[in-house]
């Protein structure tokens, strides 16, 4: 559930910019949040999934379904 907090500052902190279709992508970047700083992509993932399963975050489900298919 932290985790999921961290994807809500980082949609603050970003401001209008917003959080990308797939915010696991802003982890490594030179934009990366700070709010990611204490999580694995891994963690964040999880997080989008989860979201996206309650239906708050739309267009995720399907990435990860791409990326367990090329598994």
């Amino acid at each position: 559930m932290a985790a999921v907090d961290a994807l809500y500052l980082a949609q603050e902190e970003l401001g209008d910019f917003g959080l990308p279709r797939y915010p696991p992508d802003l982890m490594g970047q030179p934009h990366q949040p700070a709010a990611f700083t204490d999580f694995t992509r891994h963690e964040i993932e999880e997080a989008t999934f989860f979201l996206a399963r309650l239906g708050l975050i739309q267009g995720i489900a399907q990435r990860r379904d791409d990326r367990e298919g090329a598994s």
